[in-house]
């Protein structure tokens, strides 16, 4: 395989009687990082180099194991490379492997839309819209499941989960962050949203769609524009919501015992494409009875074995509106004269009725106060 400079970091390296061919090939944009790092050293390239492969593959590790052998594919070497921080994994790549799966897939739609951009404005649209109604949903079950009853004094912001005004659910968040703050009632699931700027970038996008569906199409340049403006923002919305990383979405249908240990299977909706886990249950790691939920319920688990009941915040549907596959759905309106709730699948964006909204009410009634306490 002929060498390219560009993206080419190693050469053929002789030892003793041996020769290795130590290929790798990296993405272009990598290398400015990896020349800083190799021009830090004070070291040649090659140098660098040749004494970075001979102390990963040589060195003095007593394993028999030929540098050959350690090359099973192209990946691990630079996997290698990246754990001696050579390269940080873009945001991009961390949303679409490690964030939650309703915000990693509406990523990778506006990841895959660069060569059209009104595709991509869309697309921005709706990683937007599916990032906040995520952390507006994780906040409304928190209070439902967990939190103190709340009074929120404007009737629309307090029933924010009925309608589609994003202005409303971010003014909810920010009502509920702000009364946990003050270590009112029970601390917030994940309190790393108490300190978190997201309601600030929320609210500068607040208005995006309206925007854009009340004004005539915009020629190519000016949509430009608007996504060069916009981008950034969301950007920032997505990093200060890294801590996401930390907790799972996950559905945990079945416990059992192997080997004398407690076994709880899941499957876990991270990144893209979700995906089967197992874990034991012990030491550290417990899953309180009071806790569990549904087997069949969307739960936030956090590193100390706690779980969060998103249901019917977050469902799994499977009917001829999905032509029985199994979709992730999230709450989207409720409509009290059809006593329906209306849900929008993450898959495909389509969105199509449910029953349950008496059970939704009622979770309401209990939690969000209509007149002050004590009044």
């Amino acid at each position: 395989m002929p060498a390219n400079p560009s993206n080419h970091l190693f050469q053929p390296l002789v030892k003793g009687e041996q020769t290795e061919i130590i290929s790798v090939r990296v993405p272009k944009s990598w290398m400015p990082q990896i020349n800083s790092v190799i021009a830090a050293s004070g070291k040649p390239k090659a140098e660098y180099l040749r004494d970075l492969v001979e102390n990963t593959f040589f060195g003095t590790s007593s394993s028999s194991t030929s540098p050959a052998q350690n090359l099973q594919s192209v990946e691990q070497p630079t996997q290698d490379l990246s754990s001696n921080n050579l390269v940080e994994p873009s945001l991009a790549d961390k949303i679409m492997e490690k964030y939650p799966t309703p915000i990693a897939l509406a990523y990778r739609r506006f990841h895959n839309a660069q060569l059209n951009v009104y595709e991509q404005m869309r697309r921005l649209v709706d990683l937007y819209e599916y990032t906040t109604f995520f952390v507006f949903n994780l906040v409304l079950a928190d209070l439902f499941q967990r939190l103190d009853p709340i009074y929120i004094k404007d009737k629309g912001v307090r029933n924010a989960f009925k309608d589609f005004s994003m202005e409303r659910r971010i003014k909810f968040m920010e009502e509920v962050i702000k009364v946990a703050s003050t270590g009112h009632g029970t601390s917030l699931f994940i309190p790393e949203l108490v300190d978190s700027a997201v309601t600030n970038y929320a609210n500068n996008l607040k208005e995006l769609r309206n925007e854009l569906a009340h004004k005539g199409t915009a020629s190519e340049s000016v949509q430009r524009r608007i996504l060069d403006k916009k981008k950034p923002i969301i950007d920032e919305l997505l990093c200060e919501l890294k801590f996401l990383i930390d907790y799972r979405l996950v559905r945990i249908p079945g416990l059992h015992y192997e080997g004398g240990q407690l076994i709880y299977q899941m499957m876990v909706y991270q990144g893209e494409v979700p995906f089967l886990d197992t874990k034991p249950i012990g030491g550290d790691l417990q899953l309180e009875r009071s806790c569990l939920a549904d087997r069949n319920h969307l739960v936030i688990l956090n590193n100390q074995g706690k779980v969060l009941d998103l249901h019917p915040l977050y469902q799994l549907v499977s009917n001829e509106k999905t032509q029985d596959e199994e979709h992730m759905c999230f709450l989207k309106q409720c409509k009290d004269q059809e006593k329906r709730v209306y849900v929008e699948s993450i898959q495909t964006s389509a969105v199509f009725a449910l029953d349950g909204l008496d059970a939704l009410k009622e979770l309401a009634e209990v939690k969000l106060l209509a007149q002050p306490p004590n009044s």
